[in-house]
């Protein structure tokens, strides 16, 4: 299984509005991508290593995948689709990482 996750740093003065995110984008994600989505999970960050300091990430969001091919497929074909709606939810520019996941 393939784990592609999208990080969103934040920084002071940063927007990230994770209600549109849940209610709007995330839907959107999984309509376009349909099938070869086979899970995902979102992360809202509460704080640093230190209670009183924020966290390094506002935003995680990890998506699942069988293969890198119907990743690919997924992803390439609405990736411009999801860009176009980025602006409503945040102005930070996501890191991603794509990633097996292993069992141990």
């Amino acid at each position: 299984m393939l784990k592609l996750s999208v990080f969103y740093q934040y920084t002071e003065g940063t927007k990230f509005n994770m209600e549109y995110f849940l209610t709007k984008h995330m839907p959107l994600v999984e309509k376009a991508w349909g099938g070869a989505l086979k899970k995902k999970e979102i992360d809202s960050g509460l704080c640093g290593s230190e209670r009183d300091t924020p966290p390094i990430y506002i935003a995680s969001i990890h998506l699942y995948f069988d293969s890198i091919e119907s990743m690919l497929s997924a992803v390439n074909q609405q990736h411009q689709e999801m860009e176009k709606d980025r602006p409503h939810f945040t102005d930070i520019l996501p890191i991603t990482q794509l990633s097996r996941v292993e069992s141990c």
